[in-house]
């Protein structure tokens, strides 16, 4: 009985072939074919190179090729700037010569991802310093991280937060000493109320495809009402959310409101231009937490207490935002628990 090939090498197969097919045929005044060794050439190597991924998103990436220590007909590839983190991109693509440029192709595949890609090398022209590369991904989630491709539901309940202490355990606040946790778990508690006010859960949505879908689940409603859907990166149990620009703004807008202050603390870091969040899940029997840290998080409490966090229905709630924007820092942690997972 014949095995069974897997996908990736029946997917290489047929890329090879697809690629073969795309070559200059031979029509008896044969042209010059590319050598595929000048890819390797590291003065040929440029940083704005122009990456597809999904058929959707475009980067300027850098690209380099190196030889393949097993076969001669395949070049080991690393692509950087696809992901907002630096993270280099390998794959092994077979090479076919062609009248003025290099095709290539191949797979590969890694403990979060599968990664396809297939495009062209092109020596510089006259007067060009570095060759061009154009090249097309196929980027898919997988692997261990519990929650692709399931929903998770954070209900704004009280409790629905938990606080990690990190360098500071009293907070003073107009003369008077509070506990810095119970300043901090104080005013996640009363986010949560203001929050179900209108809503009684947040939903995130990890798609294989590298979408997170964001929505919040108003009262009696059968499914959550989408809010906003964005690109996110994984490392294990780490997750990093993209943000473009008018997202950022949005974000903004809706959890700070119009602000009472003279400064605005900015909230998002990334690289390449691209803005990010880093939020960090672990998986505890049958549900999720979710870990809220560093910088952007304890800037979004500061930013909450001159904004919406002002406007409260309890003003309770606004004195213990404010209590708790004070006492924060960028170690402290607080995690947030989902509802149960479903089978």
């Amino acid at each position: 009985m014949k095995g069974k090939r897997n996908t990736a090498a029946r997917l290489a197969a047929a890329m090879t072939i697809a690629l073969a097919a795309t070559a200059c045929s031979n029509d008896g005044n044969a042209p010059a074919l590319t050598d595929p060794q000048e890819m390797c050439n590291p003065k040929l190597v440029g940083y704005s190179q122009q990456v597809t991924v999904n058929g959707t998103d475009t980067y300027s990436c850098m690209v380099e090729f190196a030889k393949n220590a097993d076969d001669t007909t395949k070049m080991d590839m690393k692509i950087v700037g696809i992901s907002p983190d630096k993270t280099e991109w390998n794959a092994t693509v077979t090479t076919v010569p062609a009248e003025g440029c290099v095709r290539f192709a191949g797979t590969d595949s890694t403990d979060n991802y599968r990664l396809s890609v297939e495009g062209t090398w092109t020596p510089p022209a006259n007067g060009e310093t570095y060759a061009t590369v154009r090249a097309a991904c196929r980027i898919e989630r997988r692997g261990s991280f519990p929650a692709l491709g399931r929903k998770l539901t954070f209900p704004f309940t009280d409790g629905w937060a938990n606080t990690y202490v990190s360098g500071m355990d009293e907070v003073e606040y107009e003369g008077q000493k509070y506990s810095a946790s119970m300043a901090v778990d104080s005013a996640m508690t009363y986010i949560a109320r203001q929050l179900a006010r209108d809503y009684e859960a947040l939903e995130l949505c990890f798609n294989q495809d590298g979408t997170l879908t964001v929505g919040l689940m108003g009262h009696g409603a059968l499914q959550a009402e989408p809010w906003m859907t964005f690109k996110y990166w994984l490392d294990g149990n780490t997750v990093t959310v993209e943000i473009d620009d008018e997202q950022a703004a949005k974000v903004e807008n809706d959890w700070f409101g119009e602000m009472y202050a003279l400064w605005w603390e900015p909230l998002f870091a990334g690289s390449y231009g691209r803005n990010t969040l880093v939020l960090k899940f672990n998986q505890q029997r049958d549900y999720m937490s979710m870990l809220l840290c560093g910088h952007d998080f304890s800037a979004a409490m500061r930013m909450y207490s001159k904004g919406n966090g002002t406007r409260m229905a309890d003003p309770r709630g606004s004195k213990w935002v404010k209590i708790a924007a004070r006492a924060m820092n960028d170690d402290w942690i607080v995690t947030c628990k989902s509802e149960p997972l479903a089978n």
